[in-house]
């Protein structure tokens, strides 16, 4: 029997057609997609409990007066806000304290990783120790660490003002968590000392990609190191080092543990940063709407500071 073109034998009686081949990929690309949501399913439910609700409910706080041993709420609108911006000088203050001590944080632990990266990427004996005992700090724990330095900067019994009053160079001893301007210099130095090798590691791994024609062309050339560094390794290092200060300033504004553990916001809450204020105002003032619009206010702060990031960097990445 002769059939014409395009047209099938119909199948006998009783058995199935066999699904063609559009039918077969809708099916398979089907279960896939059944397949990548079921998968995707417990990561997206862990945010939204862990991360989107808790959010969502903290941000919502900031517009109630509420309770804090019973939790019950009253809305208000504004008006916490009103009175963290004009009521109180406190968070003002906190702000100007937060940017200082970010600011200074995030310029010495760039200076030092990057002059600490430039030093290790030369060729040394034991240079391979030495990049292992440079991250000693970051990996210690804040507690252990704050620990130590608070004995050492203790004002009676502390080892630095042992050395400083044993090699002549004051008669008295320095205060250094008990005065202003000793605890901000203090915070800064400990601050730096443990988060430097952050920038230490990216800008060594930038550092060991820059092209080494580079150099060679510039040593032809007659330039000096100073010469090599600010025309090659800078702008080679331009890229790194924006988005690693970027990243250093927000988590520095963010910083609790360090100032908890040292100073408690103290001498005369001279150290006092926002996030120790909001813990202030939650467990000391009682205030979980006042606490809570400090936080929103944080919050549009650093969206702000991000939006400034993006715009940054991303010109910088288009190139």
């Amino acid at each position: 029997m002769v059939m014409s073109l395009g047209h099938r034998e119909a199948p006998p009686r009783g058995v199935p057609p066999t699904p063609g081949p559009g039918r077969r990929r809708l099916k398979l690309s089907t279960r896939n997609t059944l397949l990548g949501i079921v998968m995707i399913l417990p990561a997206v439910v862990t945010m939204l409990v862990v991360v989107a609700y808790p959010l969502v409910f903290g941000v919502s706080l900031g517009f109630f007066d509420v309770r804090l041993l019973t939790l019950e709420r009253t809305f208000v609108g504004f008006a916490n806000f009103v009175e963290v911006l004009t009521g109180d000088a406190r968070f003002l203050s906190s702000l100007w304290i937060n940017t200082k001590f970010a600011v200074a944080t995030v310029i010495v632990q760039t200076v030092v990783g990057v002059g600490m990266a430039l030093l290790l990427n030369r060729v040394f004996f034991g240079r391979s120790m030495a990049r292992g005992l440079v991250l000693f700090p970051y990996l210690v724990p804040v507690i252990a660490a704050t620990t130590v330095w608070r004995w050492m900067m203790d004002e009676g019994n502390g080892l630095l003002n042992y050395l400083i009053i044993t090699s002549g160079i004051s008669d008295e001893p320095i205060g250094w968590l008990s005065t202003p301007n000793w605890a901000m210099f203090s915070l800064i130095l400990v601050a730096s000392w443990r988060l430097f090798p952050f920038v230490l590691i990216a800008v060594l791994g930038r550092l060991q990609n820059i092209p080494r024609e580079l150099y060679e062309a510039a040593w032809v050339d007659g330039a000096s190191r100073w010469q090599t560094f600010w025309h090659i390794t800078l702008p080679q290092l331009r890229s790194v080092l924006i988005v690693t200060v970027f990243l250093r300033f927000i988590w520095d504004f963010n910083d609790f543990d360090i100032i908890a553990l040292m100073t408690g916001g103290g001498p005369a809450r001279t150290t006092e940063t926002l996030p120790f204020l909001i813990y202030s105002e939650l467990f000391n003032g009682a205030s979980p709407g006042i606490a809570a619009a400090i936080a929103d206010l944080v919050l549009v702060i650093l969206a702000a500071f991000f939006a400034l990031y993006f715009w940054v960097v991303k010109p910088n990445r288009d190139r």
